[in-house]
């Protein structure tokens, strides 16, 4: 991808597609596929306007209710769509990974693949999310959720199960490596 055409970066690319589903159900379900047509769908373009809208509004109630500043939160990438009435996640919902915790205080990020646009050999929203969460100490894998969490509507946290030992001398915003 060259980098004098942003708007034809891809979409969605390399996708492992599970049995029983199809490239043709994918780009359905997902039919704007380039930056381009991604910023040329006025609608499109309105619902990540009234989410990040809701975003900010829900932002604003935790800064006044539990004294947080704005610095206290990392913005990662996600496209939204609407669908029976609600917004839910055109892009796999980064956000939504499983943290696993490797004594004595490093972290993995197991992440959803995000299959954002592809330019210049990577995807912009894989490198938004290891500059936002280059922390010490701190792995980043991501893995491809898409067609047996995503497209059902969920993430890697929603057919994960992992045990969790909380620390006993303090309470986890205390902890150093947080």
């Amino acid at each position: 991808m060259s980098k004098r055409r942003p708007d034809a970066a891809k979409l969605f690319q390399a996708i492992h597609l599970t049995p029983g589903t199809t490239q043709a159900q994918v780009d359905s379900a997902y039919p704007l596929a380039t930056a381009g047509a991604i910023k040329g769908d006025a609608a499109f373009q309105g619902v990540q306007g009234t989410v990040q809208g809701k975003i900010d509004g829900i932002k604003g109630t935790l800064k006044a209710n539990l004294d947080l500043q704005d610095s206290d939160f990392i913005d990662l990438p996600v496209l939204f769509k609407t669908e029976g009435g609600r917004y839910v996640a055109y892009t796999p919902s980064v956000v939504n990974m499983l943290v696993v915790t490797k004594p004595p205080s490093s972290l993995m990020l197991c992440v959803p693949k995000p299959f954002g646009p592809i330019d210049g050999g990577g995807c912009k929203f894989e490198d938004k999310v290891r500059s936002q969460l280059n922390f010490p100490d701190i792995t980043i894998e991501f893995i491809d959720d898409f067609t047996t969490y995503h497209m059902l509507y969920g993430e890697i946290h929603c057919g994960t199960n992992s045990q969790r030992k909380p620390p006993t001398d303090r309470w986890w915003w205390e902890l150093d490596w947080v």
